[in-house]
């Protein structure tokens, strides 16, 4: 699941529904040898009346359904990707590179705050991760200038 609306996700109450229906229609899914699954947004990590949504939505699903975590998004909502990929070890089979500006959303991964080898490292070592998605939304370059640039930047962190 890319997104869900607004309606599904406007507050705690709605999110435990949301949740529910995620638990409801996994057996269903993995039964046909698919995988559930939902990518996050800021607003997942952003507290309504005092709860992270993305704890709603983690702690009410089975381990079956995969945490796409986008590690941009995360930040910008004010989570810590590290300490989520260690909460729902496993659940996270699939990782958005994207990087995190909190001054410029143009900046292309490697050139920003997050801190990439400690989040590569949960992800290696209790992510469950089999695949990283780089993901570069806003664009201060041409676009293929800003996919050469995350290329050399991760191709940089992996030679560290």
């Amino acid at each position: 699941m890319p997104a869900l609306a607004e309606e599904h996700r406007k507050s705690p109450a709605a999110w435990q529904q949301t949740t529910a229906s995620f638990a409801r229609i996994a057996p269903d899914v993995e039964a046909e040898g698919l995988r559930l699954g939902y990518h996050n947004h800021r607003w997942e990590f952003e507290a309504q009346d005092g709860q992270i949504p993305w704890d709603i939505f983690c702690s009410g699903t089975p381990a079956s359904v995969v945490t796409q975590l986008d590690v941009g998004h995360c930040m910008r909502g004010g989570g810590d990707p590290v300490a989520y990929l260690k909460k729902y070890a496993g659940r996270a089979q699939l990782v958005h590179v994207k990087e995190y500006d909190p001054a410029d959303e143009t900046t292309v991964v490697g050139k920003g705050v997050v801190p990439w080898d400690k989040v590569f490292a949960a992800c290696e070592k209790v992510g469950g991760t089999e695949w990283y998605i780089v993901e570069h939304e806003r664009y201060a370059d041409p676009p293929m200038v800003c996919v050469e640039q995350c290329l050399r930047n991760l191709q940089s962190m992996s030679a560290a």
